[in-house]
């Protein structure tokens, strides 16, 4: 089987946290960080990035393919990407998710190869914060239809993992010393959090409803 393509979006222009895919996590860029994991998983990746935004992340990464879009939208780069490289059938995370769950992406694909929708995204990850998987796409699906994906079985610990705020860099930073960097598998991750139940407490405030949500679906 060839290898999954992943599109991992990106760009320059934060305003909570500025250029936080070039902010340093264990001696290399966020971004390549992402790329990195991944490679070691068997995915293989493309930047999608604002059009001025190529050079830098070519320059800052190992990704040999880096495109930059000219289109106003995340969607609508992922998509415009998607046709410079001619992929049709691809998964897209995010840049600042350098933990996401290689597991997730498969399920993800597994069953969107079944739904035959446009596009497939996991009912529990739909919310910011976890950074566990993003969304699967199909561009030759006839039916423009979003499928969801059952609620995972194992334990999703009430954390932020995505890159928006200082506190989540200094979080993230915690974590790849503790868990073992862009190899480590989300479960390590997971039971991280199990073992340091304050350690989400980083930067837990930083977002009250998703917070309540997640505590929430925790304690059912």
């Amino acid at each position: 089987m060839s290898p999954i393509p992943v599109l991992i979006t990106a760009k320059l222009g934060s305003t909570r946290l500025p250029k936080k895919h070039l902010l340093d996590l264990g001696g290399t860029p966020v971004i390549e960080h992402v790329v990195r994991r991944c490679t070691h998983f068997g995915f293989e990746p493309f930047i999608c990035c604002p059009e001025s935004d190529a050079n830098m992340f070519s320059a800052m990464t190992s990704c040999l393919n880096v495109f930059g879009s000219s289109m106003q939208g995340v969607e609508a780069q992922v998509i415009d990407t998607a046709n410079h490289y001619n992929i049709r059938f691809f998964h897209q995370i995010d840049g600042d998710d350098p933990f996401f769950d290689r597991d997730a992406v498969i399920d993800s694909i597994q069953c969107f190869r079944k739904a035959k929708f446009s596009r497939v995204l996991p009912s529990i990850y739909s919310q910011s914060g976890p950074g566990l998987v993003g969304t699967s796409y199909n561009l030759d699906a006839k039916e423009n239809l979003v499928e969801e994906l059952p609620d995972p079985a194992h334990i999703v610990w009430p954390m932020r993992l995505t890159l928006d705020y200082e506190e989540d860099y200094h979080l993230i930073c915690a974590v790849n010393r503790m868990a073992g960097g862009f190899m480590a598998p989300r479960k390590a991750i997971d039971d991280l959090f199990i073992r340091n139940p304050d350690l989400h407490r980083i930067n837990f405030f930083r977002n009250d409803k998703w917070k309540i949500r997640q505590l929430g679906e925790f304690k059912r």
